[in-house]
């Protein structure tokens, strides 16, 4: 297990659904299938997954936890528990019963896979893993420069990384999107739906400059509370 909190996923979305809400960012383990349908995301029937890429990417993650490449920060959970069901009887057929067992599953954390994904030759092309493998943890955040602020802003202009530069693309859209004019930056940023999150990963000083973006006041007016006529 990671040092990092993971949210899990309380209110059971799929896993694209979270993706899109920037939700990832608090689940430090994935199931090994949600993994692999990040790395693959255009394996969508039962068909495509019989495809010896995602055959064979599958089988080297199961064999990196069988040989302990991932540490031991994979472990099973109980993915499915079993039920039982009746069907009702017919003029034409006699009730029967079906059981299906339940079943585990791999629960994966982020850091262990990343760092043994970058040692793999044959990484899965089109892969959307960095949506979460990108996310970096608030308790074990990178180390930044000597002098530069906590919570710089990703994908600002000198970001040399592309990952994180498109994450910080789709946050500011996500942020604008759901963002409210409250009379002054600082007040739209507080009252912001999902401040929590965004405070967790940007400075003061760029959420503010996000938020001047929907300023209505005339650009002189600018930089404090509104003034009273």
């Amino acid at each position: 297990m990671t040092g990092e909190q993971d949210t899990g996923n309380p209110e059971g979305l799929p896993l694209a659904e979270r993706t899109r809400r920037g939700l990832l960012a608090g689940e430090s383990e994935l199931w090994l299938w949600e993994i692999m349908e990040l790395e693959f995301p255009a394996a969508t029937s039962f068909q495509d997954k019989k495809h010896p890429d995602y055959i064979g990417w599958e089988k080297a993650i199961e064999a990196a936890i069988r040989y302990g490449s991932l540490g031991d920060g994979p472990h099973l959970e109980r993915f499915s528990e079993s039920a039982t069901y009746r069907s009702p009887a017919t003029n034409w057929k006699r009730p029967k019963t079906f059981h299906i067992p339940g079943y585990d599953c791999w629960r994966i954390p982020r850091e262990p896979y990343r760092t043994w994904r970058a040692t793999q030759s044959n990484a899965p092309t089109g892969s959307l893993i960095n949506l979460w493998t990108s996310l970096l943890s608030q308790s074990e955040p990178e180390p930044l420069p000597q002098g530069e602020p906590d919570k710089p802003e990703q994908g600002a202009a000198g970001n040399q990384n592309p990952a994180l530069n498109r994450q910080c693309v789709t946050d500011k859209a996500h942020f604008l999107d759901n963002a409210v004019w409250n009379g002054t930056q600082q007040t739209t940023v507080k009252n912001h739906p999902e401040v929590a999150y965004f405070k967790g990963r940007y400075d003061t000083p760029t959420l503010l400059k996000w938020a001047s973006e929907i300023d209505p006041r005339p650009k002189n007016q600018r930089g404090g509370r509104p003034r009273k006529s």
